[in-house]
């Protein structure tokens, strides 16, 4: 295992989508590790904007083989939430179970940590409704139920992230990178 290394894998939030800067909350979070640790840190970015929990479970086993690594960052959701969408909220339970046992029988020894969805920002966007925050509230506490249950997994609170680091109805600009790296990495250092 390559002890540096950080997984992270989720749609566009992780992507970096809207960043003006072209980055993404990953590489603000291995800038940050490097610079307090004074070693190299290095995330290794498995995501795609519009990808749904569905699309992450089909994609997760080719996307982690062969990779090493002890830290693995799950954020998925957003575009279940979309009207066109709608995952029912079993289905994103399967989803998400399937997801992560796929996860825990090839990286056996990684530590999982599954973040909430953000909230949808103040942005209007033809691909979201007032259903959709009802339906990622709903996913979140799928989300939390997961983490509490399994002491393997650990949850990062990604709600209440302040509006000014919004791009637009759900992706960040480089300060809402900044924020979610922060929140990020703090749940990892509780951990030691």
């Amino acid at each position: 295992m390559i002890y540096n290394t950080i997984l992270c894998l989720g749609d566009s939030q992780t992507y970096g989508s809207r960043d003006e800067y072209n980055r993404a909350w990953p590489f603000e979070l291995c800038d940050m590790m490097s610079e307090e640790y004074k070693q190299n840190w290095i995330p290794i970015v498995r995501a795609r904007p519009g990808f749904t929990s569905a699309d992450l479970l089909r994609n997760v086993y080719n996307w982690i083989l062969g990779i090493n690594t002890y830290k693995v960052i799950v954020l998925i959701g957003t575009n279940d939430a979309k009207p066109k969408v709608a995952t029912p909220s079993i289905v994103f339970k399967k989803n998400l179970i399937g997801t992560l046992r796929t996860i825990e029988v090839l990286l056996p020894i990684a530590k999982l940590y599954l973040c909430t969805i953000p909230d949808l920002g103040i942005f209007g966007s033809p691909d979201f409704n007032k259903g959709s925050q009802q339906l990622i509230n709903n996913f979140n506490s799928i989300i939390s139920f997961l983490a509490n249950r399994n002491n393997h997994i650990s949850l990062i609170d990604l709600c209440e992230i302040p509006k000014q680091c919004y791009a637009d109805t759900v992706h960040f600009n480089n300060s809402g990178a900044l924020e979610i790296a922060k929140r990020v990495k703090e749940k990892i250092e509780e951990e030691y």
